[in-house]
This record gives structure tokens, sequence and C-alpha cells, in this order.
């Protein structure tokens, strides 16, 4: 299945917009989480309404991509971590997009996978701000939210469709790299 990344245009596609995404949902958090200005205050609405769109479209094209998404956006939900207003913006195209252009057939195990390892991911991120002694592995798993890459790497073994692990690592790394560029300025 590996033939699918390499080789196959509309994979490709797909990582670019999942790239694409994390550029946009980066911004919007340096927007509201760091108070960073880009062009003017409202920015922020354009950027979540952005990266909402690709959001939607990847889980109306293709239904790994919808898993992982769904899983990860109800996850952030469920934590409270859609904290500002441009971030419950972006919603509305990721649910209106698909019911739109149309649903693919989700599998609603590896949704849950995916909530599941997300909501763990967030749980565990937030503990470490807590004053308290953990172990050094934990810290690394929890700082980074590795156990969702865990999981997806597990799903693309099993599955024998490693989209999964690429997607996600894929989507992290482009999010990191527009943190370091725009931290940088």
């Amino acid at each position: 299945m590996l033939e699918f990344i390499i080789f196959n245009q509309q994979g490709i596609f797909y990582l670019f917009l999942a790239i694409l995404s994390a550029f946009f949902v980066k911004m919007t958090d340096l927007q509201v989480d760091d108070n960073k200005k880009f062009f003017f205050r409202e920015f922020k609405f354009i950027t979540a309404l952005a990266y909402g769109s690709l959001f939607g479209y990847l889980i109306h094209a293709d239904a790994r991509f919808g898993a992982i998404i769904i899983g990860i956006i109800l996850a952030n939900a469920i934590g409270k971590k859609f904290d500002d207003i441009s971030h419950l913006l972006a919603i509305a195209p990721l649910i209106l997009m698909p019911f739109l252009l149309g649903m693919p057939n989700l599998n609603f195990i590896i949704l849950a996978v995916f909530f599941i390892s997300a909501f763990f991911d967030e749980k565990m991120h937030d503990s470490i701000e807590k004053p308290k002694k953990k172990h050094k592995l934990f810290i690394i798993l929890s700082k980074y939210r590795l156990f969702s890459w865990i999981m997806a790497f597990f799903v693309s073994f099993l599955l024998k469709d490693y989209i999964y692990i690429i997607a996600l690592v894929t989507f992290d790394i482009a999010y990191k790299l527009t943190e370091y560029i725009f931290s940088r300025n």
C-alpha cells in the first residue's frame, strides 16, 4: 500500500493539503494563544476558515483522512481545546463540506482509535504542566503528544496502509515547522 503515497498523485495531493492545513492551524493558534499579528487582528478568522475548509475537503475526499481528522477534532472539542471563536468558526466548513460534497464510508473503529489517542495525548500534555515528579518517558510522550503517533503506527501496521502514520507525522512536522518559522520573527 506504500505505492499509494509514492506514486499516486491523489495521495500526494492529500498530503499537501494536510501540510497546508497544519500551516493554517498553527497560524490560528499563534494568533489566539500568543497574540501574534498577521496582517490584521481578525486574520485568525481567515486562517481558521482555511483549515476548516481543508479539513472538510479531506474528510470528504478520503475516509482514512476523515477518520484521523474527525477523531482528533472530537478529542479537542471534548477536551475543551477550542478556546476561541476562531477555532469554533473552523468547525462550520469542516462539517458543512462533507455534507455538501459527500461523506465517505468512515471506519468508526479507526475514528475511535484516533479520538481516544488524541484525547489521551491532550490530557497527558495538560498533566505535565502540573508540578509532580514524572518519568522522562512520560514527559517526552506527553510534551510531543506521541501517543497518537504510536496508535497511527499500529493502525498502519495492522491494516498494511501506512497513510495513517505518514499523514499524522506529516501534519505534525508541518505544524511544528510553522511554529519554528513564525517564532523567529
